[in-house]
Order: structure tokens, then sequence, then C-alpha cells
């Protein structure tokens, strides 16, 4: 049994806009009929039965549903995988937090039970701030820079 509809209506059935059904119907991937009317033209979709509306709708993009399945499933992974690492990340966060009573405070020794990289990391914090002093120069307004 073939159905007459408008594109409205087979838009609804197939699930697209109606400009996907008159795409559908350029490219030849659906039968139509343009019928002619006192307001105007129109075009009739032929759709066969219930049963063929659903083989018309893998087709419409013309492979791009399986690059879409292809595309949501790399998305899908990538966001599994973001979060897991947030989760890891977090739990990293709440040791660090825990630890910190356990940190000397500034500008005191470490402790022996504090890492020696932690000492390091000081030392090399007191360095680095040497070598920003001695690199800062005095910043001239830029109309300075014409007289």
């Amino acid at each position: 049994m073939v159905e007459r509809l408008t594109v409205r209506q087979a838009g609804a059935r197939l699930g697209v806009s109606p400009t996907t059904i008159r795409r559908m119907i350029a490219a030849g991937e659906l039968r139509a009929e343009r019928e002619h009317r006192p307001q105007g033209a129109r075009w009739i979709v032929l759709l066969d039965t219930e049963t063929d509306a659903p083989h018309h709708a893998p087709s419409r993009a013309g492979g791009t549903s399986l690059v879409t399945n292809v595309l949501v499933t790399d998305l899908r992974q990538r966001v599994a995988f973001l979060e897991r690492l947030t989760e890891h990340q977090a739990g990293q966060i709440s040791e660090l937090i825990r630890r910190v009573p356990e940190l000397p405070a500034a500008g005191q020794p470490p402790t022996p039970d504090v890492p020696a990289v932690v000492a390091r990391a000081e030392s090399d914090s007191v360095a680095a701030d040497r070598v920003v002093a001695a690199t800062r120069t005095v910043r001239r307004s830029w109309w300075r820079w014409w007289r």
C-alpha cells in the first residue's frame, strides 16, 4: 500500500525536518510527485508501507549516520577517560590537602621527617626569587620612550 504524505508529514514520520525531506527527494532517495493546486505546487511523498518508512531514514544522509556513530562513540570514550582522570586528580588533591599540616612553615628549615624534595623545592624557589629580582627592570611609560 502506498501512502501519500505531505513533506511535513513525511518528515514527522521519518524523524527528519521538511528541508531534509526535500533534499532526499532531490537526491532521488524518496519517491515523490509534484501536485499542482490553485494555491501553488507542493510535493507529495510516496511511502510504500509503514515498514518501509524506517528503511528510508538510515540512508537519508548518505552514510553520515555511521560517521556520527563513530564520533559519538569516540566522544563517549573521551568523556569516560576524563571522568576517570578527574576522579584520580581529586584523590591526589585530597591527599595533598591532608599532608599540608605536615609541611614546615615558610622560612623554617625542613624537619627530618619532611622529604628532601621539599627542602630542595624551597631552595630552588629562593634562588628563583633572586633571579627574578635581578632581572626585574623599571618599566617606563610609553610617552617617555619618545623623549
